[in-house]
């Protein structure tokens, strides 16, 4: 999708985070308004956030998935077996 506005005289195409700006106001909405990003949860991000707190401080233990992410103890075993699963821990 190309998308080009013009500014004085000129015509310039909009990219990258200057197009989603674009939109985003066009739509009346701003960057932090819950804007969903398509095929991302709330498991992947808990998820990410353990992986970079394992690999800055070695490890990490249920309790630390639980405090860091705010989850109760049987979603922090869970998600914490998948990324096993997957092998990234």
């Amino acid at each position: 999708m190309q998308q080009h506005y013009r500014s004085g005289s000129t015509k310039q195409e909009l990219k990258g985070a200057a197009l989603d700006k674009f939109m985003l106001q066009k739509k009346g909405k701003r960057w932090d308004d819950g804007v969903p990003v398509p095929h991302v949860s709330v498991s992947d991000l808990r998820q990410e956030t353990a992986v970079l707190y394992a690999k800055e401080h070695d490890f990490i233990t249920n309790a630390e998935y639980r405090e860091i992410n705010e989850t109760k103890q049987t979603l922090s075993s869970e998600e914490l077996g998948e990324i096993v699963e997957k092998g990234i821990l």
